[in-house]
């Protein structure tokens, strides 16, 4: 048979839950202040893919749909590329290198117009940028920009540095399209038929 014995009084003769009033409070604000730290953190990493910083499938899907009812209401041109990066470039079936994707990343980023084009990480091997305001001819020059950079920039990636190798696919919003995914799905469509 298990007994147990309940004091009220801790050793020291202090009863649980007492503490000293100056070192309590300062605890307990580092204790929220880390609370607060973890907590936008959580926020950041619902939005933004952790390894390239990059918003995620569903927050780049969301602004993309944002911009494609803007584009609607303004008849605005949009465009959209999606870029695939190769599987040699994945360790396994789970993963692809970090720095692979991180350098890709930056590479997208240093092509597209700061503050205007959306560029999102959406899934492991493929990433989109949509580009606003923006036709089919802006789209292939875009799309040509990019290739340069990505086939004249190495990326360290392991133990030496290589360039990515990437399949690029590359639509505009029609009239006819009811939403953002419809041009998605035809660069998807395009993508793995490549």
């Amino acid at each position: 048979m298990h007994t147990s014995q309940y004091s009220p009084h801790e050793p020291g003769g202090k009863q649980p839950g007492t503490f000293s009033h100056n070192s309590s409070h300062h605890e307990l604000e580092n204790e929220l202040a880390n609370l607060r730290k973890q907590i936008e953190n959580l926020k950041r990493l619902s939005k933004f893919d952790e390894i390239s910083g990059l918003p995620n499938r569903a927050h780049f899907l969301e602004r993309a749909a944002a911009e494609f009812s803007r584009t609607g209401r303004y008849s605005h041109d949009l465009s959209m590329v999606l870029i695939w990066l190769d599987d040699k470039h994945r360790h396994d079936e789970q993963t692809t290198d970090k720095q692979m994707v991180t350098g890709l990343s930056q590479i997208c980023e240093s092509v597209s117009r700061n503050g205007i084009d959306i560029m999102g990480r959406i899934s492991e091997t493929k990433f989109a940028v949509l580009l606003p305001e923006t036709g089919l001819a802006g789209a292939i020059q875009f799309d040509d920009r990019l290739r340069k950079k990505i086939g004249g920039t190495p990326i360290f990636a392991g133990q030496s540095s290589q360039l990515a190798s990437v399949v690029t696919a590359i639509d505009t919003v029609q009239m006819d399209d009811t939403s953002i995914m419809d041009a998605f799905g035809r660069c998807h469509d395009a993508i793995n038929a490549a």
